[in-house]
């Protein structure tokens, strides 16, 4: 069912119920990862473990309250940074672990 409205020499399309279908799919969809993103920020926010997640160049994009608690570092501070300046991950020898194959 189309109905067609002119107004000088433009055209506007007024399309059916069914033609909005895929728009309420994606809703459907964004609301779906909506309630998993809130989920799983809850379960980050209420463990006991520090939880830190990173980009592909080791980048922190996010802690949780544990991690703060646990590093001594803020949020605000610790996002954006490289792991390498919060963890410090040395091996039993030591040795720093960071940017190496270990």
């Amino acid at each position: 069912m189309r109905k067609r409205v002119f107004k000088e020499t433009d055209t506007v399309t007024v399309t059916s119920r069914t033609a909005l279908e895929p728009l309420a799919l994606e809703m459907a969809f964004l609301s779906t990862h909506q309630r998993i993103y809130e989920y799983l920020q809850i379960l980050a926010d209420t463990t006991s473990d520090a939880m830190i997640a990173l980009n592909q160049d080791f980048q922190i994009l996010g802690v949780n309250h544990a991690m703060t608690t646990t590093f001594g570092w803020s949020a605000e501070d610790a996002v954006g940074r490289r792991c390498t300046e919060v963890l410090r991950c040395r091996n039993l020898n030591r040795t720093m672990l960071c940017g190496t194959s270990s």
